[in-house]
C-alpha cells in the first residue's frame, strides 16, 4: 500500500518499484482532474446518466466524461430517453452539427403520432413500421414536375401511354407508388439511428 499526497492504492508486489511511482502518479492526476470538478457540471451529468436505461449507452458515456459533459449541457433541462439521446448523437454525426435537443425531442412526438417526419426539404427520419405512402405522394407531387425526375422515375413506354390516355399526376403517383417499392422510388439509403424491441429508427436523405 502506497501513500502520495493522501491517495492510497494497492499496487502488485511483482509490479517493479519504478512503474510504482508511475502508477501513482497517473492515478493522482486522474482524481485531481476529477476534483476539480464543479457541482452543477457533476449534477448535470448524473441527470444524464440517469435518464439511460440501455447498459451499453450508459457504459458508452460512463467510459467518456468529456463527451458526457457535453451532451449533459446541451440537453441542459430538456427531459430525455435513450432514444432522443441516441438520435441525437447519431444525427449530429451525420453532419447535422446545428442540430439542438429541441429539435430531436420535436421529432419523437412526430414520429409518435405519424411514423416519420421530413426534418429539411432533403432529409427524412421514419420509423421502420411506418407507412410512407402520404409522404411519397407528397414528394411524387413535385418532381414530377421536374423533367429529369420524369425521366428517372417513368420509363418511355409508360411516359406515351400517360399522354396518349391522358393520365392525371395522381393517377401516375398511384401507378408509381403501387408498383414500387417507396424506398426505392424516393432513393432512401436509411441507416439506423436508434432500434428499440419495436421498431428500428432510420435516417436517409432523399435523392431527388
Amino acid at each position: 500500500m502506497f501513500n502520495k499526497d493522501n491517495v492510497f492504492i494497492a499496487v502488485n508486489e511483482e509490479v517493479s518499484s519504478i512503474i510504482q511511482q508511475y502508477i501513482i502518479r497517473e492515478i493522482k492526476k486522474v482524481l485531481d482532474k476529477y476534483k476539480s470538478i464543479v457541482t452543477e457540471e457533476i449534477s448535470s451529468v448524473e441527470k444524464l446518466i440517469n435518464s439511460i436505461s440501455n447498459e451499453e449507452l450508459m457504459e458508452e458515456f460512463l467510459n467518456d466524461w468529456s463527451m458526457s459533459l457535453k451532451i449533459a449541457k446541451e440537453i441542459g433541462e430538456n427531459e430525455v430517453d435513450d432514444r432522443i439521446i441516441s438520435m441525437y448523437q447519431n444525427l449530429k454525426c451525420n453532419g447535422l452539427e446545428e442540430l439542438s435537443i429541441g429539435h430531436v425531442i420535436n421529432w419523437c412526438n412526430e414520429l409518435d403520432e405519424q411514423g416519420y417526419v421530413m426534418i429539411d426539404d432533403y432529409s427524412i427520419i421514419y420509423k421502420s413500421s411506418a407507412n410512407l405512402k402520404d409522404i411519397a405522394i407528397e414528394l411524387l407531387d413535385d418532381m414530377l414536375d421536374d423533367a429529369i425526375h420524369v425521366d428517372a422515375l417513368i420509363d418511355k413506354d409508360s411516359l406515351v401511354e400517360y399522354w396518349i390516355e391522358q393520365t392525371s399526376k395522381e393517377e401516375v403517383i398511384d401507378d408509381l407508388i403501387r408498383g414500387n417499392n417507396i424506398e426505392e422510388l424516393l432513393g432512401l439509403v436509411p441507416e439506423t439511428i436508434y432500434e428499440d424491441e419495436y421498431n428500428k429508427y432510420l435516417y436517409s436523405e432523399i435523392d431527388f
